[in-house]
């Protein structure tokens, strides 16, 4: 390719020349996927991890962004998304091309279920009543209960 501007010899810039239809329209393509071990329900176990992808033939990505639930503010996304929280959850996600073209608003839905744990062992509990007895062993008044539990 060639580019000649007469009367601008003076002039420096770069001039970028691309192959393709002309100007950029459409929106960057995207797509989300959830990573984790799931337990028989399909939850994940302890926690979820979310990659978000976006590709634009046109001018390119430029920003891709997400947000944890319905009402989260949006984010800008850098690397995978750690879910940790028990609990069912939502991932929005989007992305901007550099001509402006915003994806349309995409979210996935899943659950994080606690890891189980290896704790075979029961809590040692234990309790003790003290205050004043008579002579038969029966407590006068009040008497205070005092439950101690360890794990």
């Amino acid at each position: 390719y060639h580019c000649t501007i007469p009367g601008h010899g003076m002039m420096q810039g770069i001039l970028t020349v691309t192959e393709g239809s002309g100007e950029d329209t459409e929106a960057p393509a995207t797509s989300a996927k959830v990573d984790g071990d799931r337990d028989g329900d399909g939850a994940y176990i302890g926690q979820a991890t979310v990659g978000i992808e976006a590709t634009d033939e046109g001018s390119g990505v430029d920003t891709v962004e997400f947000a944890l639930g319905a009402d989260g503010a949006w984010q800008p996304y850098t690397a995978p998304v750690v879910v940790n929280e028990v609990g069912d959850h939502t991932v929005r996600y989007r992305a901007t091309d550099k001509a402006g073209n915003v994806a349309a608003e995409k979210s996935v839905d899943f659950a994080v279920a606690a890891p189980p744990t290896d704790d075979k062992t029961p809590p040692e509990t234990s309790a003790t009543v003290s205050g004043e007895k008579d002579d038969a062993g029966a407590y006068l008044g009040m008497a205070t209960v005092t439950v101690t539990a360890s794990d």
